[in-house]
């Protein structure tokens, strides 16, 4: 039992042999003193000596057992503190390199609809120059072309408007809440105006 954790098993197993030597004088004892003659006293001394011995290694096991109880925790500790910071420093090296991933989305999607929204702009402008009204539908006069009150450029039946990707951003990111194990938006349709101004972009109308 030297090189093997004690365990509880062995506790009980030490215990019950106590209990069998213990029973054993007893047996001869009552035996005895029930006029048994076949009883010698080398067996009571022999048993006795036994009994105290299973006692002792009883005992014995069960301050091992306790020892290796303490010492396995200790490790389990040890073990976990490990697991913990090396966990740690791995999850905030992973979530920081997603942080910056999204922040570099992010940052990427704002340029692109500013990019779309000057783009319209500079559109309006050119449309203006050429005479285009303000109509809020295309023009036969002017070549299908039109401009809104808003600044939306008709081209035919095709309409363009600008987008203010901040504007969408915050649509889908400014409300989130945990639900089943996912982040969603506290408001679906917050998220279902930005998807479908997206989606409005360059549209033909009727």
């Amino acid at each position: 039992m030297t090189d093997t954790m004690v365990t509880a098993e062995h506790v009980k197993l030490a215990e019950r042999e106590a209990a069998e030597a213990e029973a054993l004088v007893a047996s001869l004892e009552q035996a005895v003193i029930n006029g048994d003659e076949s009883v010698t006293p080398e067996q009571l001394q022999s048993s006795e000596s036994l009994s105290r011995f299973a006692s002792l290694r009883a005992s014995a096991t069960r301050l091992r057992a306790e020892r290796d109880r303490i010492a396995a925790e200790v490790a389990a500790r040890r073990d976990l503190r490990v697991e913990i910071e090396s966990a740690s420093t791995a999850t905030a090296t992973e979530l920081t390199r997603l942080l910056k991933a999204v922040e570099d989305a992010v940052q990427t999607f704002v340029d692109r609809t500013e990019g779309h929204d000057e783009r319209v702009r500079e559109w309006g402008q050119r449309l203006r120059a050429l005479g285009v009204p303000e109509m809020g539908r295309p023009s036969a006069a002017h070549e299908g072309l039109g401009l809104s009150a808003v600044g939306d450029i008709l081209a035919g039946n095709t309409r363009v408007q600008q987008i203010n990707g901040p504007h969408i951003l915050n649509l889908i990111f400014r409300h989130f809440e945990a639900s089943g194990g996912r982040l969603v938006p506290a408001d679906p349709q917050r998220r279902e105006a930005a998807f479908a101004l997206l989606a409005s972009l360059g549209a033909k109308e009727e």
